[in-house]
């Protein structure tokens, strides 16, 4: 319980980074028809050349939200991880089409280089959401400590953009 404790919290602090709340997600639902991390999911369009790239940053985090609460709401108690399987996928889905749509916000020199290093640690919690249906009761808290390292990983680097592009961290 204690382990199922900390992946939520390292959940939350992820979308924190990303710069989401936890407060109330938007209520737009991702899209899972690519499944997670698949590398097909769809992103905005490019924004208006008038948006400032924290705005859109900000924007395109409300989706990751709604994951979010979806992921905290279906995981909570959990100790099967074969329950966790949907779930994980549409947060990762919302994972995969923040980072496809973040990398088109405008964003020039060290801030686009901090936001490519945000996608790739990204693509670590999203490798991790995908291994659920691979984990057993056994092995859910190894799994678990993992993905909350690379949640840890991930949002700090996300500090790093929202500070890159003038936001408070999260």
């Amino acid at each position: 319980m204690k382990a199922r404790h900390l992946v939520v919290m390292g959940v939350a602090a992820l979308v924190a980074g990303c710069g989401g709340t936890t407060g109330t997600p938007s209520t737009s639902a991702p899209s899972t028809s690519a499944g997670a991390g698949s590398g097909s999911a769809s992103s905005a369009p490019p924004p208006p050349a008038s948006t400032p790239p924290a705005v859109y940053y900000v924007t395109a985090s409300s989706a990751v939200d709604a994951a979010y609460a979806q992921w905290t709401s279906a995981s909570a108690g959990v100790t099967d991880p074969t329950q966790l399987a949907g779930p994980a996928a549409t947060y990762g889905g919302a994972l995969t089409t923040f980072d496809n749509t973040i990398v088109d916000i405008g964003a020039t020199g060290h801030t686009a280089s901090d936001i490519a290093i945000l996608v790739i640690d990204d693509n670590a919690v999203i490798s991790d959401l995908n291994q659920i249906g691979h984990q057993t009761a056994a092995n859910l808290a190894t799994w678990e400590a993992k993905l909350q390292a690379d949640q840890g990983t991930a949002l700090t680097e996300g500090d790093v953009v929202r500070s890159d592009l003038g936001l408070p961290p999260g």
